[in-house]
């Protein structure tokens, strides 16, 4: 399990599937949510956890690691290097999972969504899960 920040870091993230039915649950509800704030994001995990929801799915031992060196991010993807202090800084810390959570209470969690894809990157399907 690879990502760009620090392992310490944690990001929010939502399905796609999610988005889709958040989406319908606004549009077929316009009173209900007009002029309401309300970030799409379920889930909050750290690299870590994200690699041990993966083992448990997979039944392959996982672990977390930084994919990209801090320093070619500096040299070569600026943007991306100030994204990642903003991310590791706190700053992305307002956002809310609990008001999408309510809208779609069925929401896929890492562990949901790692079954859901059932397999390896390049189509090799998950073994029994880690007991």
């Amino acid at each position: 399990m690879k990502n760009i920040v620090k392992p310490t870091c944690s990001l929010k993230y939502i399905s796609s599937t999610d988005i889709g039915k958040g989406s319908a649950a606004l549009l077929l509800n316009p009173d209900l949510y007009a002029g309401l704030k309300i970030d799409a994001a379920t889930c909050e995990y750290t690299g870590p956890e994200l690699a041990e929801a993966l083992s448990e799915v997979s039944g392959v031992k996982c672990k977390y690691s930084i994919s990209v060196p801090r320093i070619v991010l500096y040299l070569f993807v600026r943007p991306l290097h100030r994204l990642v202090l903003y991310f590791e800084g706190g700053g992305y810390d307002k956002t809310e999972v609990e008001p999408f959570r309510r809208i779609v209470p069925d929401y896929q969690d890492a562990k949901a969504w790692f079954a859901a894809k059932g397999q390896w990157e390049n189509g090799e399907k998950f073994s029994k899960a880690i007991n």
